[in-house]
């Protein structure tokens, strides 16, 4: 076609485009590859949580683990090109007197990462043994927050308690106290509520990221899991509940066998998540390439003409 003497393609305006919502959810390692003219994203980024402590024979109730860090980011800049994204998996429980693991870190890896550090495992019998430090800490004041960030991403576990009442792990929205009672276990530490991590549309913030729950000595309470995925911590003679997968949730405490098995093994830690929540926008009309000029002449005539 004649373009006014100009050789080149004839090409039409390109209107704006109105970009909607789209959350992606990560329960396993992948990569998010960015929309066109997407330049940030909301992140919500959970580690797995630690597994809790195992017990032996009249060695007394294990430790909850403490769930992994949890960080929500807004607003995060994001390049054009694909980033790998890295789900923590949970860490185990341990088997006979022996301590839980920690968890596993999750990352998205944009040009600035992003990361959340894995829950801290839970100490295993005799009673009394310390939990580790991690995204949230293991029982018996395993310290939270090892990332050093702010807001922090979770909490330091609870103390033991009186005659061998083991506590509950941190959580990654506070920390618990051990009721007091003899022989008790205490409740894993709550979790946090977060909006990023909701399903569309959802006007309710959910949670994750609960603590393991202590175990009792004897026929003592147990401590249930933290609110947001945390496993409780097993009667006696009894293994840990395991946290709920893909919410970080830590590993409850093994139950002090007292007449039953030898050994008990304490719950697995939750695996956990990674949320891309990237945000309505729109693309601006462009007008590319060589233009007829009558065209030219119209859009202009008429103020429509769009932005280069």
């Amino acid at each position: 076609m004649a373009n006014g003497g100009v050789i080149g393609p004839v090409n039409d305006p390109q209107p704006a485009q109105n970009q909607p919502e789209e959350i992606t959810d990560y329960t396993s390692p992948g990569t998010f590859v960015p929309r066109t003219g997407q330049t940030t994203v909301d992140l919500l980024i959970i580690a797995g949580g630690g597994g809790g402590g195992g017990s032996t024979h009249n060695a007394g109730g294990s430790s909850g683990g403490g769930a992994g860090g949890l960080r929500e980011i807004t607003s995060h800049p994001i390049p054009s090109s694909p980033i790998a994204v890295t789900v923590g998996a949970g860490g185990s429980g341990g088997p006979g007197a022996s301590n839980g693991s920690t968890g596993s870190p999750s990352e998205f890896a944009s040009a600035t990462p992003i990361a959340a550090s894995g829950g801290g495992y839970g100490g295993g019998g005799p009673s009394g043994s310390n939990g580790g430090p991690g995204g949230s800490g293991g029982s018996q004041s395993g310290t939270g927050n090892v990332g050093g960030y702010s807001p922090v991403e979770g909490y330091t576990g609870a103390q033991n308690g009186q005659w061998h009442g083991q506590g509950g792990g941190g959580g990654a929205g506070g920390q618990t106290q051990h009721p007091g009672a003899q022989q008790s276990g205490s409740p894993g530490g709550p979790g946090a509520p977060t909006t990023v991590g909701s399903p569309t549309g959802s006007p309710s913030p959910t949670t994750y990221g609960g603590g393991g729950g202590g175990a009792p000595y004897a026929t003592g309470p147990t401590g249930s899991g933290g609110s947001g995925g945390g496993g409780a911590g097993g009667p006696a003679n009894g293994p840990g509940g395991s946290g709920t997968a893909n919410t970080g949730g830590g590993g409850g405490g093994a139950g002090g066998p007292q007449a039953g098995p030898p050994a008990t093994t304490g719950g697995s830690g939750g695996s956990g998540r990674v949320v891309v929540r990237a945000t309505s926008f729109s693309n601006p009309a462009t007008a590319p390439g060589v233009w007829n000029v009558r065209d030219v002449f119209a859009y202009r005539k008429e103020d429509t003409w769009p932005n280069e």
